[in-house]
């Protein structure tokens, strides 16, 4: 598998996910992994749990690379 980035939660700094491809379209759940290097079913409905505050993020904007 290629060299995957870590994606973090903007509020908190807890890790709850890789890209592929950092230039890659957000809404692309192909480039997207979980943390149990899964596809998500659907970006449009993104619901993921971060497991250091306990919030769930809805929108990729809450999302980071850094």
């Amino acid at each position: 598998m290629d060299e995957l980035t870590k994606i973090y939660h903007k509020d908190c700094g807890g890790h709850v996910g890789y890209v592929k491809d950092v230039y890659a379209i957000k809404k692309d759940r192909m480039n997207f992994y979980l943390l149990n290097m899964r596809h998500p079913d659907c970006m449009c409905d993104l619901h993921l749990g971060c497991s250091k505050c306990g919030s769930y993020i809805k929108d990729e904007k809450e999302l980071t690379l850094n």
